[in-house]
């Protein structure tokens, strides 16, 4: 492969990144708006629900309307957070579930020299 292939590919993939974490920002936006609007729709269809006294669809309607804000709004500040671990750095070693030395390697010496604690905190003889 050539050098200017490769500077091209990782030019495409720092711009995917960007991309995706301007897509998870702007989705989290979309979705704390939905929930404050909910926040405000939801009391105010309840009152008006209950200080009905001839027809009470709008308030129901307007209630309906104010969960499926709430519901779609926590759904999107979800999204959007995957979003923007998906379109992390792409280092494998600042992502969950690395490599971790001391585990794949379990008869390594401790830092200090000392043999490993067990539970109890006694040493092992």
């Amino acid at each position: 492969m050539d050098t200017v292939d490769l500077t091209e590919r990782a030019l495409q993939q720092d711009e995917l990144r960007l991309r995706g974490r301007r897509n998870g920002g702007l989705l989290i936006a979309l979705g704390v708006l939905a929930v404050i609007g909910s926040w405000w729709l939801v009391p105010q269809s309840i009152i008006a629900l209950a200080a009905a006294t001839i027809d009470s669809t709008v308030g129901t309607i307007d209630v309906a309307v104010g969960i499926v804000a709430l519901v779609s709004g926590i759904a999107l500040v979800v999204v959007g957070i995957q979003t923007q671990r998906r379109a992390g750095t792409g280092d494998p070693q600042s992502s969950s579930g690395r490599a971790n030395t001391r585990f794949d390697n379990p008869g390594a010496p401790t830092p200090n020299g000392q043999p490993p604690l067990n539970w109890t905190g006694l040493t092992p003889h």
